[in-house]
């Protein structure tokens, strides 16, 4: 009785010190080195702090817990409230928001590239050879060479994970934020999760993120382990910026190529959502571009171009020369890319 008194007693001090071992540990994790992993992964990416503003969440923590505990009591309702959620979040729940056309979404694969390229006026006017963007040359840029689509920062992780996103279940987020079924906002919510549905999603080379923690963890698992990683600057994307005229050319002082990057596209939804892509798996090239004007001002540009393309000369026909055409400025994109 007395040994097996002992072993019992010994039992509970080994498994007694085994739970303070655990407890000792940070939150959430299993082990030191699963957190430092994960951790070293975030801190290699940069976001500017103009960009990180327009992106993420301005809700902290308390908040963040309030909204939670509502959408998990089904309370969540953003008008009649003095806490109003859509304008606390900085979200997008205006019915009446303006469409944005097809036109004005960047294809970044092959196969988008060649459906889209003589579709639109306005797509056409984006297109551009690639030799005009070599360094020394002058290019002019396109008057609609700016971002189109509403600025909405992410949702919190824990928030975004709530709601449903699926096109089965769209009628019950519209309802949660008092968006009316058959306005613009729904029928563009609508058309991102379909868009989201209808890609192979079970590709890891591609996903539709709703927060800024899942763009951050899908960019870096998609680019080198070794490399710290920054989103490229786009003058076009600067709220107020000035607008390029039509006469209007630019000096090409620098154009650099990224072997690899990711390329989140923006999608019109209540809030951000993005569709990221690894180039890497794409036919596309991207190219950060910087230009000074003559009156000395810079500004820095993300181009696409078709790698099937890239070497096509010009020829005098217009069919040629459509060919030719085989770059697009990026718009309405966060692109991420090594650094070093």
């Amino acid at each position: 009785m007395a040994c097996s008194f002992d072993f019992v007693v010994l039992l509970v001090l080994v498994v007694l010190g085994r739970v303070l071992e655990v407890e000792g540990r940070p939150s959430g994790t299993w082990g030191w080195i699963a957190d430092s992993n994960e951790d070293s992964g975030l801190q290699r990416l940069t976001v500017p702090q103009s960009l990180l503003g327009s992106i993420a969440s301005p809700l902290n923590a308390e908040e963040t817990n309030k909204y939670l505990n509502q959408l998990n009591d089904h309370t969540l309702r953003h008008h009649g409230q003095d806490d109003d959620f859509c304008k606390v979040a900085r979200l997008e729940c205006n019915s009446d928001v303006e469409i944005v056309g097809m036109s004005r979404i960047n294809p970044v694969d092959q196969e988008s590239f060649e459906h889209n390229r003589d579709s639109t006026d306005i797509m056409l006017g984006n297109q551009f050879n690639h030799n005009d963007i070599n360094k020394g040359n002058e290019i002019v840029l396109p008057e609609n060479l700016h971002d189109s689509h509403p600025i909405v920062p992410f949702l919190p992780q824990s928030l975004s994970e709530k709601l449903p996103f699926s096109s089965g279940k769209m009628p019950e987020l519209l309802d949660t934020l008092n968006i009316h079924r058959g306005s613009n906002m729904a029928m563009m919510m609508y058309r991102t999760v379909s868009q989201c549905e209808a890609r192979d999603q079970s590709k890891e080379s591609r996903k539709c993120v709703t927060s800024l923690e899942d763009m951050q963890n899908f960019v870096s698992s998609r680019l080198p382990q070794d490399k710290h990683i920054t989103a490229l600057e786009r003058s076009s994307s600067i709220s107020g910026a000035v607008r390029s005229h039509s006469k209007d050319s630019w000096k090409v002082l620098d154009t650099k190529l990224h072997e690899t990057a990711v390329i989140c596209r923006k999608s019109v939804f209540a809030y951000a959502v993005f569709e990221c892509q690894d180039t890497s798996t794409s036919n596309m090239h991207i190219y950060s571009v910087e230009m000074q004007g003559h009156d000395g001002s810079r500004r820095s540009e993300v181009a696409s171009c078709s790698k099937n393309f890239a070497t096509t000369s010009v020829d005098a026909t217009a069919h040629k020369r459509t060919e030719g055409q085989s770059c697009l400025w990026v718009t309405d994109a966060l692109i991420w890319a090594p650094t070093n």
